[in-house]
């Protein structure tokens, strides 16, 4: 009976989840390595809608400020618990790495 219960209530907080729009930004880097950390937040009940080409859009911004043209993607997503508690986690970070590459021409 409490596995039917607990199983219950996430088929209801499945339900009731959302799709959410998220702001990234970019949240380190190292100029001399010539790479870009660029992150979301998003809580436990949303799904997140995250706009990959803002994100392209801020790396290359930032690579740009470094004298680079580009900034391509590597390294794939790391997901980090930011807020768990007992029974998992209520906010996760999101980062993606970038590398800055085509250095700028004179």
């Amino acid at each position: 009976m409490f596995l039917l219960r607990f199983s219950s209530l996430w088929v209801v907080l499945f339900l009731y989840s959302c799709s959410v729009p998220v702001s990234s930004a970019p949240i380190g880097g190292s100029r001399a390595d010539g790479t870009i950390t660029v992150a979301y937040e998003y809580g436990a009940l949303t799904v997140p809608e995250v706009n990959r080409n803002e994100m392209d859009r801020q790396a290359k911004e930032r690579c740009g400020r470094w004298g680079y043209e580009e900034a391509e993607r590597f390294g794939g997503e790391t997901r980090q618990c930011t807020r768990p508690d007992g029974s998992g986690c209520w906010r996760w970070l999101v980062s993606v790495q970038y590398q800055c590459i085509t250095p700028a021409t004179p």
